[in-house]
């Protein structure tokens, strides 16, 4: 029994022990084309102050290197870099908006990720100019605001619906299975917002924090943020939405909660409704050889937030019911229509229509990306009043 015992623990020791200190724990990858179709990849490394169960506030710093995959990348900079990097606390991959139009996204996502242990819950967002710059806003903090910008996102998702949030396991559904398109957040930087850390150097220095802000400046929080949706035609961006746009998208798609909407009218002027999601569902209503058609119900809670003076209640509960849905519903087909030609069914039809098929072989068949070109959807909004 003692001997068992003693085998075992031998049995149980590690080959190659590596010391923690020994990893750089990558919490975001950016990934940009250069001129003559290198790619550039940018490393956001959590710093050994942070968290070790894996928060990300803790500070960052950051390492890149061009080459021709990740992995070419990676063996250039173990030459310089003191520990191996590890990606199981990755949270955001970032895509340069050139990567993302030529398509290199499929070709990361094919070098076996796995064995980098990337997280697939992993947020994918594409980066104007492109995920270098966006990753640099994010540390003009000094701290590693993944989590910052993760939170943000998600909150921003939920409260305005303004905002689109994909992982990497979702953009892998998609484009395997080809039933539907994503549209992922799209971020840019802004060198002009006066950050948080800017105003701490000016508190330490003894000088007013916003002596060089001007009126109407943007001030406090991230210099890079999410500023609508990238639309995809399977791995290849192919057009955008700006929030209000990426609001309508998401009334459409199912991924709506809460939010407000300006309207212009012409009998009130600029109108302000604050939605909140009932219910909706997509219905197929034909299938022919070049295409389908479909009608999305929508029903909403709807409260008028700002108006037009000289409007009385039973006034803008007419107003609402009649006028401002036929307003949602034309607002709706314009998005559906920029998505269609951008070839991106981020609305998921094709989920809908692939369930009147009775085999994957028949769906297959059907070719439903090229059948989405003639589509038609229409739209039924219906806008209730809460209880009070």
């Amino acid at each position: 029994m003692i001997l068992l015992a003693v085998i075992l623990l031998l049995g149980a020791g590690c080959l190659d022990p590596v010391d923690i200190e020994g990893y750089g724990y990558v919490i975001s990858l950016g990934i940009d084309e250069l001129d003559g179709g290198e790619l550039y990849f940018t490393f956001m490394l959590q710093r050994e102050s942070a968290d070790s169960a894996g928060s990300s506030d803790g500070g960052a710093s950051i390492i890149a290197e061009k080459g021709a995959n990740i992995y070419d990348a990676i063996n250039r900079l173990e030459g310089r870099i003191p520990f191996v990097l590890d990606f199981s606390r990755m949270n955001f991959m970032f895509i340069g908006e050139k990567a993302a139009k030529d398509g290199m996204i499929k070709g990361i996502m094919g070098e076996n990720l796995e064995s980098l242990r990337v997280r697939l819950s992993a947020v994918v967002m594409v980066c104007e100019p492109d995920a270098s710059t966006v990753i640099g806003g994010l540390a003009a903090n000094n701290d590693a605001n993944i989590t910052k910008l993760q939170s943000a996102i998600t909150q921003d998702k939920y409260l305005t619906g303004m905002v689109s949030v994909t992982t990497l396991s979702r953009m892998l559904e998609a484009c395997n299975e080809g039933r539907f398109d994503i549209c992922s957040a799209l971020g840019s930087y802004d060198e002009t917002i006066i950050t948080d850390m800017k105003q701490k150097k000016s508190e330490e220095d003894g000088e007013d924090p916003l002596k060089d802000a001007e009126k109407g400046q943007s001030i406090g929080g991230l210099q890079s943020g999410a500023t609508g949706s990238a639309l995809f035609d399977g791995w290849v961006m192919t057009g955008k939405l700006d929030r209000r746009e990426t609001m309508l998208l998401n009334i459409a798609a199912g991924e709506f909660k809460e939010g407000e909407l300006l309207l212009d009218t012409e009998r009130f002027g600029t109108v302000t409704l604050q939605f909140r999601i009932i219910s909706n569902n997509t219905e197929v209503t034909g299938i022919y050889d070049n295409g389908a058609d479909f009608l999305i119900k929508v029903r909403l809670y709807a409260t008028v937030r700002t108006i037009g003076t000289g409007a009385d209640k039973d006034e803008i509960s007419s107003w609402l019911q009649d006028e401002a849905s036929e307003l949602i519903e034309a607002e709706l087909e314009k998005v559906f229509l920029k998505c269609r030609e951008a070839s991106c069914d981020a609305a998921r039809l094709g989920t809908a229509l692939s369930k009147r098929f009775t085999s994957a072989e028949s769906w297959e068949q059907y070719d439903w990306k090229e059948k989405y070109k003639n589509s038609q959807v229409s739209f039924r909004v219906e806008l209730t009043e809460p209880a009070k």
